[in-house]
């Protein structure tokens, strides 16, 4: 406003209507409360809105009445897909059956019930010890990463790492056996 031009607001998720909200959270709710009061204060000063897909553009409409709203969809870049491919291999566990998660958890989506489940497969056959590998790339809750400590078979079986650079992920992706999608 101060340089006089014009702000276009760009929403990659719907900020106010996130369906993994813990509503039953008291400070959740005035966190939301606060958002959506935010929104309808500062997005009548928007010339323009794009997101990313129809339904998110319809929200966005519908909550503000004349606001322009246009998608410009996720795409991907094959060139840099070409280049994560070629160097999968650096990646590889050859030794073991590589499950990967790539991404972080929100709200009330988890992790824990898989991990429960690896530490139970585990008990039921030691032997997978050495024939599974699990890799979380990305967020985990702290009561996630604590269980993942606090348990000695998950602490050989199952890696975390927080964060990787996108084409580390990609060929991450590319070298693991299954990709666990939640």
């Amino acid at each position: 406003e101060a340089l006089g031009i014009p702000w276009i607001a760009d929403y990659r998720d719907s900020w106010l209507d996130l369906p993994h909200l813990r509503m039953d959270k008291r400070s959740v709710r005035l966190k939301h409360a606060r958002n959506r009061a935010l929104a309808m204060r500062i997005m009548p000063r928007a010339a323009a809105a794009t997101t990313v897909s129809e339904p998110l553009a319809a929200d966005l409409r519908a909550r503000h009445a004349g606001l322009d709203v246009s998608v410009i969809e996720n795409g991907i870049e094959l060139a840099e897909v070409t280049r994560a491919h070629a160097r999968a291999d650096g990646f590889r566990d050859r030794g073991s059956f590589v499950v990967a998660y790539t991404g972080n958890f929100f709200g009330r989506q988890s992790a824990r019930s898989f991990i429960d489940g690896i530490s139970l497969a585990l008990e039921r056959e030691p032997a997978l010890r050495d024939e599974l590998l699990v890799r979380f790339i990305g967020g985990l809750k702290p009561d996630e990463r604590t269980l993942l400590t606090e348990r000695a078979p998950l602490r050989t079986t199952v890696e975390h790492v927080e964060f990787l650079r996108h084409d580390d992920v990609l060929a991450q992706q590319r070298a693991a056996d299954l990709l666990l999608l939640y």
